[in-house]
């Protein structure tokens, strides 16, 4: 019924965390805490029921702070997970919709070398059109993967506090 879905929509909700809405594609991604695969995505069907997709299955570890983001007609999802052999090093990962995995990206070092804290990166500034921000306790940084060429540069330093990018 109707008020089973709103019910199962509101309850789904109250439980994400770190919700990011995907461009373009009618739902969005979460972290869904207490689940063997904590990354997922929502995107209500044509029956209008709720579908959840694990798009984390097969990593060790704990994952979080996804990111949609739409590209060249393609979606890709961002999040960070933990590294079983770095316990304090997280790796960032994107889901590629069109093959259905996750590829780690190890850019610890390019973090590391413009001075990041990596215990405490995380994916909370959100995506701009294919560059994600990604911020420490103290800096935000730019990563920038386009065309095969992968690099890290700081942005601020000395910054404390988490905003939200907006489209137009």
């Amino acid at each position: 019924s109707g008020t089973a879905k709103t019910d199962s929509a509101y309850e789904l909700i109250e439980n994400a965390k770190n919700a990011s809405a995907v461009e373009g594609l009618g739902g969005f991604v979460f972290e869904k805490p207490d689940s063997m695969n904590s990354i997922q995505l929502w995107i209500p069907n044509r029956e209008k029921t709720i579908t959840l997709t694990p798009i984390d299955v097969g990593i060790d570890g704990t994952c979080g702070n996804p990111i949609g983001e739409a590209y060249k007609g393609k979606w890709r999802f961002w999040f960070l997970c933990e590294d079983p052999n770095y316990p304090d090093e997280p790796l960032l990962y994107y889901h590629d919709m069109e093959t259905q995995v996750a590829i780690p990206n190890d850019i610890n070092y390019m973090l590391k070398t413009e001075g990041a804290n990596i215990a405490t990166i995380r994916l909370s500034l959100g995506e701009l059109q294919g560059e994600l921000f990604i911020a420490d306790d103290q800096n935000i940084f730019l990563y920038h993967q386009r065309d095969g060429r992968y690099k890290v540069v700081r942005l601020f330093n000395g910054t404390s506090f988490v905003f939200a990018l907006g489209r137009q």
